[in-house]
Order: C-alpha cells, then sequence, then structure tokens
C-alpha cells in the first residue's frame, strides 16, 4: 500500500478487466464490494414495468418497420402508433450510443430539415 493510495480521494470505476471497482487516480481496487455496488445501485435508473401484450393484431401490425421508415412516415406527415413513436425514441438513443451509428450526421441531418418542416407547417 502507498501513501498515494491512503491520501487518495478516490473515484471508484468499474474494470472489466479485473471485475472489481478501481479507483481512477491512484488504482487501489475496493475493499468492500456492497459499499461500492450499494452506490452504483442508488444511481441506477428504476426498473420499468412491461407494456401489456396485445393479443389481437392486425397482419400489417405484426411487421415492424425499420427506424428510417417510420422517420420517413413522420417526415411524410404520416402517423406512427404510441409503440412506434417510443420505438423510434428508443432506438434513435441507442443509435446515437452506439460506437457505429446507422443515422450518420448526413442523413441525421436530411430527417431533421424534413421533421422541422413538417413541423413548421402544422403550427
Amino acid at each position: 500500500m502507498t501513501l498515494q493510495s491512503i491520501f487518495c480521494r478516490h473515484a471508484w470505476y468499474w474494470s472489466e478487466r479485473h471485475r472489481a471497482d478501481r479507483c481512477r487516480h491512484c488504482g487501489k481496487m475496493a475493499d468492500s464490494a456492497g459499499a461500492t455496488a450499494t452506490a452504483r445501485e442508488a444511481f441506477a435508473p428504476p426498473p420499468v414495468a412491461a407494456a401489456p401484450a396485445r393479443p389481437f393484431e392486425l397482419a400489417s401490425q405484426r411487421r415492424a418497420r425499420s427506424l428510417f421508415e417510420r422517420l420517413d412516415m413522420l417526415a411524410d406527415g404520416g402517423d406512427l402508433t404510441r409503440d412506434e413513436v417510443l420505438q423510434t425514441i428508443v432506438e434513435l438513443i441507442e443509435d446515437g450510443q452506439a460506437a457505429r451509428p446507422r443515422l450518420t450526421s448526413d442523413v441525421a441531418a436530411r430527417y431533421f430539415a424534413a421533421l422541422d418542416g413538417g413541423r413548421r407547417a402544422h403550427a
């Protein structure tokens, strides 16, 4: 144990390589897994209840539209169901956090212009 690890104000992070919490500054591994686990759980989002299943759907509703199909529908003034809107938002958030996003900057700019123009026309 070094003096640096004794006087360090630890900033813990989860190390996949060591499978434990480590300090960003001194590299010390957490002594008690419970103390850091409770801190991690305190910032975890609350669990979301699952949506109820729909037993009777039309064949057209079973076919899931892709993200780009739904964005094209919105840009052309079409209506999406609540589930499709929520799925679109979730996919956009996931795509923004991905290492290789499907929605590149030039495609996103085109959709933004179309959606912004459609919003102003209806306002």
